[in-house]
């Protein structure tokens, strides 16, 4: 994992985790086990043929899709990197580490 879909590094955005640092390829999976969980339901209802993870697969897809929406919140994570503990910075800001630096200031001078 690069920590970026092709549409994030077009546009010069990673993922990190939510302090600001660099992630390992454990936190990009579960990242992308939230994100996807509607999907990877709705396979295994088609494949197993037990319907009801295709109707938590739907319930997962609502939860996930009103989720999107919460990254127009100021924070501005989507649920499913709350759950996964990750957040999209810059990529400039992420690999210099900059963002670990400005919270740290701030949280030693208050300011």
């Amino acid at each position: 994992f690069l920590g970026a879909s092709p549409g994030k590094m077009l546009l010069g955005l990673k993922i990190g985790t939510g302090k600001g640092e660099i992630a390992d390829t454990r936190i990009y999976f579960n990242r992308y086990l939230a994100k996807n969980s509607a999907s990877l339901l709705m396979v295994l209802a088609k494949t197993t043929k037990i319907s009801v993870f295709g109707d938590f697969g739907n319930v997962m897809g609502m939860v996930i899709f009103l989720g999107y929406l919460m990254t127009l919140l100021p924070h501005r994570q989507g649920i499913h990197d709350m759950i996964a503990g990750t957040a999209v910075y810059r990529k400039k800001d992420l690999d210099n580490d900059s963002i670990q630096k400005k919270r740290h200031k701030k949280d030693i001078y208050g300011g």
